[in-house]
């Protein structure tokens, strides 16, 4: 066996090396735990911004009146409009972030044949070309299951409200015409939630690598290894974080969601 075999002094340290790295990455309990700690703090936060501010929207001003130029009304109820516009956010945004996540936690929880993990960080890549069919496959995916959910809630929001002569009455290319028509105008609404869920995993794939390298520099600081200027930096950052940095992240996703809400509105 190979095993078996004298080993050189180099080979040996090549070992203690690898070994080293798979325990810090595979045989690490805490970091699974961190991992999932922090996907559902992400999704919790993302719902309760995304459905706190759909509340706000359907009660003030600018919601009522979109909501009456669009049913082509004079005034309408306000819980009726919290209602409808609660459930179009989280079928469309909430979705979206939830399916998103998913996809993420799965291939971060995967090991390939290599003993690689199957997802690319997004936030600090090794190669566009590795991490851009990754953004895109999840962009699609994000858009089409909501996009998806929101036509199958409007059809069947019209077939309880349709009778049955009607409905039979219905040519396929009537039908077809109303899905276009359905898939044109949730279209840019799914966008919108797909733009956002790839938001939160890149701030997911942030926050991930910055608390893996202050774990992996604290054990190299204790047993006296060398660190990287990289992973000392990344190690600076994590432990530097404060509610003012994640309100500054806040802030910037609100910015990029400004600027493709009217261009896709």
């Amino acid at each position: 066996m190979i095993s078996a075999l004298p080993q050189t002094e180099s080979q040996r340290r090549a070992r203690a090396r690898l070994r080293q790295f798979v325990d810090v990455l595979y045989k690490n309990k805490t970091e699974p735990l961190m991992q999932r700690r922090g996907n559902n703090l992400t999704l919790f936060w993302t719902l309760t911004i995304v459905l706190s501010w759909t509340v706000a929207w359907a009660v003030l001003w600018p919601g009522r009146a979109e909501y009456n130029l669009t049913w082509g009304l004079l005034s309408s109820d306000t819980y009726l409009r919290i209602r409808l516009y609660s459930v179009n956010a989280f079928n469309t945004y909430c979705i979206a972030t939830i399916v998103a996540i998913t996809i993420r936690w799965v291939r971060m929880t995967s090991v390939a044949e290599d003993g690689q993990r199957k997802w690319e960080n997004m936030r600090y890549p090794n190669h566009w070309t590795r991490w851009l069919p990754q953004a895109l496959g999840l962009f699609l995916i994000a858009f089409l299951v909501s996009t998806t959910l929101n036509i199958a809630v409007q059809l069947w929001i019209t077939e309880t409200r349709t009778t049955e002569a009607e409905a039979w009455r219905m040519t396929f290319e009537e039908f077809m015409t109303s899905i276009r028509w359905r898939f044109e105008y949730m279209g840019p609404i799914s966008f919108r939630a797909a733009c956002l869920a790839l938001l939160v995993i890149v701030l997911l794939d942030a926050r991930q690598r910055l608390w893996t390298d202050a774990g992996r520099f604290e054990q190299r600081q204790r047993k006296g290894h060398p660190s990287s200027d990289q992973m000392i930096s990344n190690a600076k950052t994590w432990s530097e974080l404060s509610f003012l940095d994640s309100l500054a992240w806040v802030a910037v996703g609100v910015f990029m969601m400004l600027i493709i809400t009217p261009v896709m509105r």
